[in-house]
């Protein structure tokens, strides 16, 4: 066991205290395969007055894109300068340049401009998966010869026990219909780590160079110690497990019909329905993994539902107050 890895310091970008409050998490009893390498964690909206607290939940992860789209390095030169000036136009700036950064990206993509799939991936990996963001492909992203294809996420997971690194390739989606978003998912991974005709590398590859050349860490500790996995001469080289996270929100039709006069009952309702949904769903998502030949792969499928998918992104949009063409 080797002891004092910088990467035992490495933190989550942002604090997530009340998560609780906005995000619920239900257990599955999930069936055993042997044909696939896949686990599962179910997630739902808090209820208020009979139905899910969509509104809230926007707010919550809009106050997060600070820490999702700036790297820890300028957030914390922004708050020491702050510290030094007491200027609060400093701190006020670096949330202006996030939004900026997260139109423009989206924009660049040609994604919706309220498209909150990667943020909201960005939050459950670090929140309940203890897995930082690794690389800040969204600052990246501004300059025109940085590739914006990739991995929606990219987070690490360090195991001291085992000096074991995972490395979490997040990918994220929002659709109204569920076999739709899981089926997008398993694609976008496929092609992930396939060899891209265009470039004749895989783009896992082209972020792999991108998480050794720009860690978004606090010192140069921690950056010597991820190049130490990549590193065929390191005694760590190859002590890395790839994971794969497919978050897939969608609009939840149980929404619909709920039952129960309370938030308690109406909640206890939806969660018992739910985790059937739940079940059926990760079949379908085992049975698409196989069929693509992604079966030796390890994957965890995260599902979120919505009651309004359009009404999730309007609502986000009118938070970011900017428009995609300026």
């Amino acid at each position: 066991m080797t002891q004092n890895n910088p990467l035992e310091n490495l933190q989550n970008a942002g604090d997530y205290t009340g998560i609780e409050k906005r995000i619920k998490e239900v257990e599955v009893s999930l069936p055993a395969t042997d044909a696939t390498k896949i686990t599962g964690r179910f997630f739902y909206l808090d209820f208020k007055n009979r139905e899910p607290n969509q509104e809230v939940f926007v707010d919550y992860i809009f106050k997060k894109i600070d820490r999702y789209c700036i790297p820890r390095k300028v957030r914390n030169q922004a708050k020491k300068k702050y510290s030094e000036t007491d200027d609060e136009s400093v701190l006020t700036d670096l949330h202006d340049q996030a939004i900026k950064l997260f139109a423009f990206t989206n924009s660049k993509r040609g994604a919706h401009l309220g498209e909150p799939a990667e943020l909201i991936a960005f939050i459950v990996l670090e929140a309940f998966l203890g897995a930082p963001q690794i690389a800040s492909k969204m600052y990246m992203k501004t300059s025109t010869s940085m590739p914006v294809h990739g991995a929606d996420a990219i987070h690490m997971r360090y195991h001291r026990e085992t000096d074991c690194l995972d490395l979490i390739w997040g990918e994220a989606k929002l659709y109204d219909d569920l076999n739709n978003g899981l089926a997008k998912a398993v694609e976008s991974i496929k092609s992930f780590i396939s060899i891209d005709s265009k470039t004749g590398e895989k783009p896992q590859n082209r972020d792999i160079e991108i998480i050794k050349d720009y860690p978004d860490v606090d010192d140069e500790a921690m950056q010597q110690a991820i190049c130490d996995y990549f590193d065929p001469y390191s005694d760590r080289a190859g002590n890395v497990r790839h994971i794969y996270t497919c978050l897939v929100g969608y609009d939840e039709s149980l929404y619909r019909n709920l039952i129960g006069a309370t938030d308690e009952e109406v909640e206890e309702y939806f969660r018992n329905k739910y985790i059937e949904k739940a079940v059926k769903t990760y079949n379908s998502f085992s049975g698409k993994v196989e069929n693509a030949g992604l079966s030796e792969m390890q994957f965890v499928l995260i599902l979120l539902p919505f009651k309004d998918i359009n009404k999730l992104r309007d609502d986000f949009q009118s938070k970011l107050r900017v428009n995609p063409n300026d």
